[in-house]
């Protein structure tokens, strides 16, 4: 109140133009505020049916906890040991597969991820100068002989000599229950 009181006798003391110049500065000000306000408000209700959305989601994957864990129970139950093998195992099998196409190659030493009853071990193998069709070839292979052992990411990369030739990365991921 006391703002107020002070700024009426400086607001009637100007001139008509002034005063006019004054209440149209104020009006744009609030046309401004209230046009970003809208636009903030919009943006927060799709933000909000996102979260919504997300909510409703999680809930029925927390409602439906009891059935999916007694699920995972029952196929962890079923799992025999030799159904996944150890580290070791995959990666002698991993690479007795390589040798078999004599691939140039590189495999590093996998990096395993405990998980609850399973572990998963992330094996990088780097192929140099393969054909298209035996690294097709090659993958058929893996994915029938090992299907414990899954692709996860493939990078593919022409030679610059011979663009026939292939550079290949990949990212394999195999599966170990722990007992």
């Amino acid at each position: 109140m006391i703002a107020r009181e002070q700024l009426r006798p400086v607001f009637l003391a100007r001139s008509r133009r002034e005063k006019v110049l004054a209440a149209v500065f104020l009006i744009v000000l609030v046309l401004i505020w209230f046009g970003t306000y809208i636009s903030r408000f919009k943006e927060f209700s799709l933000s909000l049916g996102s979260v919504r959305a997300t909510a409703d989601s999680q809930s029925q994957w927390l409602d439906d906890r009891v059935n999916i864990e007694a699920d995972y129970e029952i196929a962890i139950s079923q799992l025999s040991d030799a159904a996944l093998p150890t580290r070791s195992e995959v990666l002698a099998q991993v690479d007795a597969l390589v040798r078999k196409y004599r691939f140039l190659f590189r495999i590093d030493p996998p990096q395993s991820q405990t998980r609850d009853r399973l572990t998963f071990h992330t094996i990088s193998l780097n192929i140099e100068k393969a054909d298209y069709g035996q690294l097709e070839a090659f993958q058929n292979e893996l994915t029938t002989s090992l299907p414990t052992v899954n692709l996860e990411q493939i990078t593919l990369a022409a030679d610059r000599r011979n663009p026939a030739q292939l550079d290949t990365r990949l990212r394999l991921v195999a599966v170990e229950l722990n007992r």
